[in-house]
């Protein structure tokens, strides 16, 4: 996770991380997953046993192979083969924010690590800008040039979730880095329980504002 500003958004081939952000204890925030395409260094999120999800961008020249879980992406907690991944059609042709959305379907289902559920149909209604949240991922650090360490902070919105399907979310103090592009923001319902806003799709450099995270309401039947 990465302190930062806004200045615009970062290229596609420049994914994004979390900087001088917490690093995670045993077992928190369980169902963030690091994993490589090709020259991407990523990071997911299981949102089914069988299923993670990620940018776009991570997957374009790619698709990735072992989805590591656990607080260090060298050794990993464990390892699980990708079965095959996908991205949505329109990102080869737009590159748009609003298309940067992959997953993967996994060989077999994760056992033992409930998945996070994304936010979907009326819960959109608790989306509002000031919303606490908590951005996660494996991401560099303005200190730590390392991908591979699972690290969390907690920001909040900077906007209302956008038509396009997009939220901006963190400040000039917390926002993301490299290594972090399709990590999650996760927000808190009323009840406590934890959801899925988005995953990372764009931003500026580490340490220079909000980052633009797309949303999976309008995306989960695909």
């Amino acid at each position: 996770l990465a302190l930062a500003g806004a200045s615009g958004l970062a290229p596609v081939d420049d994914p994004a991380a979390i900087a001088g952000g917490n690093a995670a204890m045993e077992c928190q925030w369980p169902t963030v997953v690091s994993f490589r395409a090709d020259e991407n260094k990523c990071s997911g999120v299981l949102v089914h046993p069988r299923v993670i999800v990620t940018a776009a961008h991570c997957l374009e020249t790619s698709p990735a192979a072992a989805i590591r879980f656990g607080e260090e992406s060298q050794p990993a907690a464990f390892i699980v083969d990708a079965e095959r991944c996908g991205i949505d059609p329109e990102f080869a042709r737009t590159h748009a924010p609003s298309t940067d959305v992959g997953y993967c379907v996994l060989e077999e289902a994760v056992e033992g690590i409930p998945p996070t559920p994304p936010l979907m149909g009326c819960e959109t209604a608790w989306v509002e800008q000031g919303m606490p949240a908590v951005i996660v991922g494996f991401g560099i650090t303005q200190s730590d040039p390392l991908f591979g360490t699972k690290r969390y902070a907690f920001t909040v919105l900077d906007s209302e979730l956008r038509e396009d399907g997009t939220v901006w979310v963190g400040d000039a103090e917390v926002d993301a880095c490299e290594g972090d592009s399709g990590g999650p923001v996760f927000v808190q319902s009323a009840a406590g329980t934890w959801h899925l806003l988005g995953v990372l799709a764009y931003g500026p450099e580490c340490g220079q504002g909000p980052m633009l995270y797309r949303s999976l309401q309008d995306r989960l039947g695909w």
